[in-house]
Order: C-alpha cells, then structure tokens, then sequence
C-alpha cells in the first residue's frame, strides 16, 4: 500500500490469500476489496509470500 506499512491482520491475510490462489492479482483485487485503496504493491505480497 503506497506509502503506508500494512497491519498485522493484512499481512495475514496475504499470505493466506496467497497461499489459495497463488496469484498475484489475484491477491491484490481481495485485499483491495477487503482494505480499500490504495492496492498492495506487487512486490509487496511476493516479498511477504517469501
């Protein structure tokens, strides 16, 4: 998220979205659903995924 850490809680469900879809964009169109704007950076789930 542009600017901002992510909580706890969306770090969680990061890795759990990550971990069913195995899909980036997948990912991002969830947490933006879920959180709102701005959308979690790419690089941002495949660095807390790792």
């Amino acid at each position: 998220m542009a600017g901002r850490r992510l909580s706890i809680e969306q770090h969680v469900k990061c890795v759990c979205l990550f971990s069913v879809t195995n899909n980036v964009s997948e990912v991002q169109r969830r947490m933006l659903e879920e959180f709102g704007p701005p959308a979690v950076h790419r690089d941002t789930i495949i660095r807390i995924n790792k």
